[in-house]
């Protein structure tokens, strides 16, 4: 089994990919996680986060997009360190950390979109953090297919 490594410990590719599939179910719930209301995130502009990954196909299609246009984020610990989290401590379902963590990953979007850290593809204005998500699910549906690939595409 490949080993993921950052900061010289390892996890397991499946074992990261599992808890990294719950994070971005987290943050597709959306507003069950920071209690905004819909109007509230279409105000900040962030309503488009939880969108995006609650439809896995499209999310896929923009990261495999993604991973072919920025190869250099191709790998899981890449994309995990990007996101701004440990991947020596990825969190359980149901726990405070992995609330923390889609939490902080929302925060990550709205800055993104205040810092102009966007990207059109195909007519959509997404964030960089909405983009790497994208490219965990992508990489996510490939472990649940029994699929694995370094390079991002396939």
């Amino acid at each position: 089994m490949k080993e993921a490594l950052l900061c010289g410990a390892a996890i397991s590719r499946r074992e990261a990919l599992q808890s990294l599939s719950w994070i971005v179910a987290a943050v597709a719930s959306g507003q069950s996680f920071w209690g905004c209301s819909e109007a509230k995130q279409q105000q900040s502009g962030t309503q488009g986060l939880g969108t995006l990954l609650s439809h896995r196909s499209a999310a896929r299609s923009i990261g495999v997009s993604f991973l072919a246009a920025h190869p250099e984020e191709a790998k899981i610990e890449v994309l995990v360190f990007r996101l701004g989290l440990d991947i020596n401590s990825l969190p359980s379902p149901e726990t405070p950390e992995l609330k923390a963590a889609a939490e902080a990953i929302h925060a990550r979007h709205v800055e993104d979109f205040r810092s102009d850290r966007t990207f059109d593809i195909d007519g959509w204005l997404l964030s960089q953090t909405e983009l790497r998500l994208a490219a965990i699910t992508h990489y996510s549906q490939l472990e649940s297919a029994g699929q694995h690939s370094d390079r991002g595409v396939r």
